[in-house]
């Protein structure tokens, strides 16, 4: 009977895209080898109402897929690495980090002559964009927003009194949202790609229900969006990033990660835990982190608010690449000399 690893991941559209391209990438480097996929729902999953930030638990995107992996039902984990606490269980480790997207945030609106300077209402869920929105824009009002990426576009849409949303564009482009030839527009409403479509098959989702509106533009749903610059909006810890857990012991696991991992992507990402690690935070925080490696180069910025949005601390530091980790400590130093506390 062939050998197969088992990569496990959760049930949604996104984490399923992601742990395609994470099995596309296994079966390029071995490809005599066999991988398979096994979904597993988590407590964050679960969740279908209220706030997740103030759950109070962590690992609400992770927990099940860790038991899977110490109870060996499955050979790696995919995760986004933003959900993964800093605390990883004993017995458990992050074998690699594939390539990294682009870790920029994406505002998608509806009024082609909006602008967050006018004001108005944006939803998200999460405490990190909604005071640094709040900071930059002040006529501003948020609101929260549950569930996945095709969930909270469809309640933009279906929110008159909303202007915009905010989410991570690494999702948007791994599920074929974000239109090249026009990049101003939204495609939600054209047809799945075929990648959507293979993830879709997976777990059985039919297409995306389609707005029958005359309003709607030529594009579909009448959906605009840009990108925030890192002025604008710093990225949650290790956004945009892919991280291949595995048990600590399992060597045959780590070997077949490491042609997958990318020490870039890996030193940029580990710099900004280390920071969320030392300043106490968890992925709910509002503290936000973003390392950029030049050559041998790393320059790690991040930006912590209280608990209310009222006071912020925002600093940098830089180093050589090698060490990540130590400049995350660093920076988490530095801003607490100068008061910042989640």
């Amino acid at each position: 009977m062939k050998d197969v690893s088992i990569i496990g991941t959760r049930g949604s559209a996104l984490a399923l895209a992601q742990a395609r391209e994470v099995l596309d990438r296994l079966r390029a480097a071995h490809p005599r080898l066999s991988f398979d996929m096994k979904i597993i729902k988590t407590t964050g999953d679960k969740i279908k109402t209220g706030s997740l930030a103030k759950s109070g638990t962590k690992g609400l995107f992770t927990k099940e897929l860790e038991q899977a992996l110490l109870q060996r039902k499955i050979s790696m984990a995919v995760h986004s690495l933003k959900d993964l606490p800093t605390d990883i269980p004993a017995g458990l480790a992050v074998a690699a980090v594939p390539e990294r997207e682009d870790p920029r945030d994406v505002l998608i609106y509806k009024d082609p002559d909006w602008t967050p300077q006018q004001g108005g209402t944006v939803a998200t869920s999460s405490p990190r964009r909604h005071f640094q929105l709040r900071h930059r824009w002040t006529k501003l009002e948020c609101m929260e927003i549950r569930g996945n990426v095709e969930t909270r576009l469809q309640k933009l849409v279906g929110h008159s009194e909303w202007d915009a949303i905010v989410l991570a564009g690494a999702g948007l482009k791994r599920l074929g949202f974000l239109s090249q030839s026009e990049p101003e527009f939204l495609l939600f409403e054209k047809g799945p790609t075929r990648s959507e479509m293979e993830v879709r098959s997976i777990v059985g989702i039919d297409s995306v229900p389609r707005p029958h509106s005359k309003s709607a533009g030529r594009n579909g749903w009448p959906l605009r969006y840009r990108w925030l610059s890192l002025e604008e909006m710093i990225p949650a810890p290790g956004q945009a990033a892919m991280g291949i857990e595995i048990l600590s012991e399992d060597e045959r696991a780590r070997s077949l990660a490491a042609p997958i991992n990318r020490f870039r992507s890996q030193a940029e990402v580990l710099a900004e835990r280390s920071f969320l690690s030392a300043m106490g935070g968890g992925c709910l925080q509002p503290l936000a982190a973003i390392a950029r490696a030049t050559h041998e180069q790393l320059t790690l910025r991040g930006v912590v608010f209280s608990s209310d949005g009222g006071r912020w601390w925002e600093d940098e530091v830089a180093g050589s690449l090698s060490e990540h980790e130590d400049l995350g400590k660093t920076l988490a130093e530095k801003m607490k000399s100068k008061g910042a506390a989640l």
